[in-house]
């Protein structure tokens, strides 16, 4: 089913060690931004505690910026800056191997910076 959250809300999947990868790792996600003024880079897909903390990953669209950002274990942030999704349903999707990260939205690689720091758990 379809989950509505307002930028501020989210689900919470635990800290399994299924979810603390460290190896290559695909993201993926439906998404529909009913606000294209929302500031910030709200957070699609986490697993880290903030954003340059030194462990997990996260997938993040900033629709302002129309940036789609893939983040590694570290500040550094892969990035696809002409992700323009609007406000329609857009599937998204972000690979991370090693160093190297890739966007995908609508199933299009269209990254721009792919530089990340590796996954650490």
């Amino acid at each position: 089913s379809c989950r509505r959250f307002s930028g501020t809300a989210w689900l919470d999947a635990g800290n399994g060690a299924t979810l603390r990868q460290t190896g290559p790792l695909t993201l993926e996600a439906w998404v529909h931004n009913s606000d294209l003024a929302l500031a910030g880079k709200p957070r699609v897909l986490s697993k880290k505690p903030s954003e340059a903390a030194a462990e997990g990953y996260s997938l993040a669209y900033s629709p302002t910026q129309h940036d789609l950002i893939v983040a590694g274990s570290g500040p550094d942030l892969g990035l696809a800056d002409a992700a323009d999704l609007g406000n329609t349903w857009h599937w998204v999707g972000a690979t991370i191997d090693g160093a190297t990260a890739r966007t995908y939205p609508d199933g299009e690689e269209i990254t721009t910076d792919s530089s990340v720091t590796p996954l650490a758990a």
